[in-house]
């Protein structure tokens, strides 16, 4: 088995058992690109599925999250229609451009923190992703549907050879 990584949301996980290979991924482009190489989209082909991600029936337009790299993270800190919070108690330094601090276990409690558009992309990190993870979750419940968490958070923004920047609380 092999996972491969392209643009944020391409994840394409791919098998290969008896002569077949199966593709999930998430991509568009992908199915085009496997369509045009003459291999058939569901059935009995080398390619049997294509799951195209689709919004719970639930009422709420949810999605789920997903995550950035370090990259990708500092690209979007530069973009004014990205809200990035750090969800990490205790406070301990931030990702610059951070735009508010909000303890991952009360996010409910810190809605007028968040942006009003629940389409508006939020990107969320801690100091190592466990709690960045827990407040995706959480956020992706209340109905936001753009929303980013960054696996190691600080940890790995250093690590990448990055500074923190350490605000009074």
């Amino acid at each position: 088995m092999a996972i491969q990584k392209g643009k944020p949301g391409d994840a394409i996980l791919s098998t290969t058992c008896c002569s077949s290979t199966l593709i999930t991924t998430t991509s568009p482009v992908l199915v085009t690109a496997v369509k045009a190489a003459g291999y058939g989209i569901s059935g009995a082909s080398d390619i049997t599925q294509y799951k195209e991600r689709q919004p719970k029936k639930s009422g709420k337009q949810t999605t789920g999250y997903q995550t950035l790299n370090i990259d990708e993270v500092a690209e979007l800190t530069d973009e004014p229609d990205v809200t990035l919070i750090n969800v990490h108690i205790p406070y301990a330094g931030e990702i610059p451009g951070t735009d508010a601090f909000m303890p991952f276990n009360r996010i409910k409690e810190n809605q007028d923190k968040l942006p009003g558009d629940k389409t508006a992309k939020v990107v969320l990190y801690c100091r190592s992703g466990h709690m960045s993870k827990m407040a995706s979750k959480i956020l992706t419940e209340m109905g936001y549907i753009t929303v980013y968490d960054v696996p190691g958070g600080m940890n790995a923004w250093r690590s990448a050879g990055n500074e923190l920047t350490n605000k009074s609380q």
